[in-house]
């Protein structure tokens, strides 16, 4: 698993570097539509049957001047097929690349206008692509959490691509997040002994988190005296390890969670020892936007969806 998991990351990681430093700014933005289009439909995957079979469990409310028999449990009102969750997951990641890129090519001030009218047009309709009360409303919150969770930070990784020149912004994420998740890994495969989160992730550790953090800044560090300036100092550049380390190790948490409910050891199978595409980037989705706002902070800047 080991050997997997590095060739892959021998191979990966040149050519992602390549894309964000070489590539035109056309060929990144479409990149990023991508990856968001993939990350929703491998969480819509996991999500989508298991938000219908919870909602599926509960008790009966039978509706006013009903006559059927008390205490009658609830039944699915639709059984879905696998195809019919490939169906849905693919509209999902379909959905959020073309609001991703109506939103790159709407004046700023529109932005989070289309997001939130997006987000209601894509909840609403659930009720024309399912049948029955319990599927309709399962496959909005569904859909709901699948879209907020692996779509919506895709926009503000691409605005961090925007915001400074040489994607060093996006490398810094990147350093951060992923020199976390080693330092955390090696930590906690060598020193590994307190559990961090038994229930939800049983592997992590307390020795592996520090290592991790530790990690993440040293990471940070790095990014600012060889790449920089990039977030304005060292000290800057500390609090952004700290932060978006810790960002990116709760966001491999909240992916641990997702896995378990949905009973699946890996989000899909794209990377060969890593997993999914959402298992590699599942704390970049949560640091995001931690590093945003921070940076948005420590330049003074307006938040770009209300700039002028």
């Amino acid at each position: 698993m080991l050997i997997l998991r590095v060739l892959t990351a021998a191979v990966g990681l040149p050519v992602l570097i390549f894309l964000l430093a070489r590539a035109s700014h056309e060929a990144v933005f479409w990149f990023f539509g991508l990856c968001s289009a993939i990350a929703v439909h491998e969480a819509a995957l996991m999500i989508l049957p298991e938000f219908d079979g919870l909602f599926a469990m509960h008790p009966v409310t039978q509706p006013a001047g009903s006559t059927s028999s008390k205490g009658r449990g609830r039944k699915p009102v639709e059984d879905f097929s696998k195809s019919s969750y490939r169906r849905a997951a693919l509209l999902c990641g379909l959905g959020i690349f073309l609001l991703y890129v109506l939103v790159a090519a709407v004046h700023p001030q529109l932005v989070l206008g289309v997001v939130i009218s997006a987000l209601v047009v894509a909840i609403l309709s659930s009720i024309f692509l399912t049948r029955g009360v319990d599927a309709e409303v399962s496959r909005m919150a569904g859909i709901l959490v699948t879209i907020v969770y692996a779509g919506l930070p895709w926009f503000l990784i691409w605005n961090l691509y925007e915001l400074k020149s040489d994607a060093v912004l996006v490398f810094t994420l990147l350093a951060i997040v992923w020199g976390g998740d080693t330092g955390a890994y090696f930590g906690g495969r060598f020193f590994g002994k307190h559990q961090l989160a038994p229930q939800k992730s049983p592997k992590k550790t307390w020795e592996g988190a520090i290592a991790g953090m530790a990690t993440s800044i040293l990471a940070a560090i790095l990014v600012e005296m060889f790449l920089g300036p990039v977030l304005g100092g060292i000290f800057q550049a500390i609090v952004a390890g700290a932060l978006c380390g810790s960002l990116g190790q709760l966001g491999d948490l909240v992916e641990s969670v997702i896995k378990r409910f949905a009973r699946v050891k890996d989000s899909g199978a794209l990377f060969p020892g890593h997993g999914g595409f959402l298992d590699r980037v599942d704390g970049l989705l949560v640091a995001a936007p931690g590093l945003w706002l921070l940076f948005a902070l420590l330049q003074n800047l307006q938040l770009p969806a209300l700039s002028g």
